[in-house]
């Protein structure tokens, strides 16, 4: 991305409203492998910022012991913030390497912070929660679908 400071960075986020079956999008979605004593989280990582639309695609790199710890993402009308999901028990750096429609890259470094989230949301929600919908629910995925 030569010569220009474009604005782009790196989320991730337990919380998903467009998740099926989502009626409340403080829903945190979880599995219990038999493999380990800790749950798996359903985090999806996407970019932020106004100069997302001259993204063309973004390689993100996972933790090595990923199966697969490289994803290419193109950007699509149905993914326009280059999104993934995975599914993690921890929390770790990942390499973002993001490329616009002139073939320049650019690198960004993200540490996983979604257990933040899920305590700042709690905090929230605890001090103005109206409803039962607002929230933070952890939903057992375990029999479910990804």
């Amino acid at each position: 991305m030569l010569n220009r400071a474009y604005d782009i960075g790196v989320k991730d986020t337990v919380f998903d409203p467009e998740m099926p079956n989502s009626d409340n999008p403080f829903n945190v979605y979880y599995k219990k492998p038999k493999s380990h004593e800790k749950p798996l989280f359903r985090v999806r990582i996407s970019l932020t910022g106004k100069d997302v639309p001259f993204i063309k695609r973004v390689k993100y790199e996972l933790h090595e012991t990923f199966s697969d710890p490289v994803k290419i993402v193109e950007r699509s009308f149905d993914n326009p913030d280059c999104g993934i999901v995975i599914w993690t028990w921890g929390k770790f750096q990942i390499e973002v390497t993001a490329e616009d429609h002139d073939g320049n890259f650019v690198v960004l470094y993200h540490y996983l912070s979604y257990d933040d989230e899920i305590r700042e949301q709690r905090k929230k929600r605890s001090i103005s929660a109206d409803s039962p919908a607002k929230q933070v629910t952890f939903v057992d995925m375990t029999r479910g679908r990804s």
